[in-house]
């Protein structure tokens, strides 16, 4: 009989274990993770979008993330580009409007790098950016993107 107690109390705590999400994200998301070792974001608003911004200074952060907005987002003050970017953002038809960029980086725009195997999917940027330095690589979605873009648009001046 004790070893049936036991065996029940594990099969619980990792019934629980795998049904509690890992945590909060910023203000304005949640992060789980699936099964397939998958972390998945949710974004509905600035705070969270910051703070999105702020864990891809790292660039093996964002690999197979998957980021998805749950709001229309309005950025207002300081908002620094998302740096390098190999996820999945899905804008779920949603838009960031507000952004208004002026970096002296070559690379400027929602996102600075979209690496190889990242994707940007449906979501409308409305914003200004003005570039300083070289400005070279200027784009309202991203500077440089090597992976794929699609079903986005901007609206604004560069």
């Amino acid at each position: 009989m004790k070893h049936i107690n036991k065996i029940i109390s594990v099969v619980a705590a990792l019934t629980l274990a795998a049904a509690v999400p890992m945590g909060s994200y910023a203000a304005g998301g949640n992060t789980s993770q699936t099964q397939q070792s998958r972390t998945e974001i949710t974004i509905s608003d600035a705070a969270g979008l910051r703070q999105l911004s702020q864990d891809c200074r790292l660039d093996s952060y964002s690999k197979g993330l998957y980021v998805t907005l749950t709001a229309d987002i309005e950025l207002s003050g300081d908002f620094t580009p998302i740096p390098v970017f190999e996820g999945t953002f899905d804008g779920a038809g949603h838009t960031i409007s507000g952004l208004n960029l002026s970096d002296d980086g070559s690379y400027s725009g929602l996102f600075r790098y979209v690496l190889r195997g990242g994707l940007v999917k449906d979501v409308t940027v409305k914003g200004h950016i003005t570039a300083g330095g070289s400005a070279d690589y200027i784009g309202g979605i991203a500077g440089s993107n090597s992976g794929n873009i699609t079903n986005c648009k901007f609206s604004g001046t560069i």
